[in-house]
């Protein structure tokens, strides 16, 4: 905030891992909609090799550190959010965890190998529950919003897994060509993934104008979110950065 030269402002984190875009979408929007606050910056930013243990290479070389950003204010015109859904099932939080991490830990001797962070989740239970879970939040914000699979021009989903984007895009009846994919390029990035995507959706004319964007994520938690928006007639970025990337000193490979 003091980088970008704003003083005053209201600011405050999301934490919902994966899903925290559409959360924090879906929340800046209903502030907005509801006359709290006018104009407000939402950031989806995320340092996952903080938390890798790159001794665990197959589970290190999954994850990305990204950032990407979206303004959000009230506008003439049609461009609006028809649907949101957010959810969590806690049954399921074991089945992706940072392990020693969090205040439900022990405060322990930080020289100790077992205090050593990192990513742990259990690939099969994660799988069919995004998929199934992403795939029901789809059809109830659809149904929620009077629309049809067909009406969706462009589907923008969390970059986890190319196999379960297929998975759910098949269960949910959505052409491939809708979906907005570009997971083997940076990983996992989290709460960054959908924002980035969106980003280079736009720059590669995937976007239209006026076009009907489906948002859908899964996380830990096991959370899970989706939106449907109208993205309304501008298709160029509001701006560009000429910041440059932090050094990278470590890698998985």
């Amino acid at each position: 905030q003091e980088n970008i030269g704003n003083n005053g402002a209201a600011a405050f984190d999301i934490n919902s891992a994966c899903t925290g875009f559409v959360y924090g979408l879906t929340t800046a929007y209903s502030l907005v909609e509801s006359g709290v606050m006018k104009n407000i910056l939402l950031v989806g930013a995320e340092k996952v090799t903080f938390y890798v243990d790159y001794t665990q290479r197959d589970i290190a070389v999954l994850f990305g550190d990204g950032a990407a950003a979206v303004v959000v204010e009230e506008v003439d015109g049609d461009s609006k959010m028809h649907s949101s859904k957010l959810g969590c099932d806690p049954t399921l939080g074991d089945a992706l965890i940072l392990k020693n991490f969090g205040t439900s830990m022990e405060i322990k001797d930080p020289k100790k190998e077992n205090n050593i962070l990192g990513i742990q989740f259990q690939g099969k239970e994660i799988f069919k529950n995004a998929v199934k879970s992403m795939s029901q939040y789809a059809t109830e914000v659809i149904e929620e919003a009077n629309l049809t699979i067909d009406d969706i021009d462009v589907c923008i989903p969390h970059q986890a897994n190319l196999r379960i984007l297929e998975a759910t895009a098949k269960r949910c009846g959505l052409p491939m060509e809708k979906m907005i994919i570009n997971v083997e390029k940076y990983g996992n990035t989290s709460a960054a993934s959908i924002p980035i995507a969106l980003t280079e959706a736009l720059e590669e004319k995937k976007i239209k104008s006026n076009a009907k964007i489906l948002f859908l994520a899964f996380g830990g938690g096991l959370t899970c979110a989706a939106s449907i928006i109208d993205w309304g007639s501008r298709t160029e970025h509001l701006k560009t950065s000429d910041a440059s990337l932090p050094e990278c000193t470590e890698s998985a490979l």
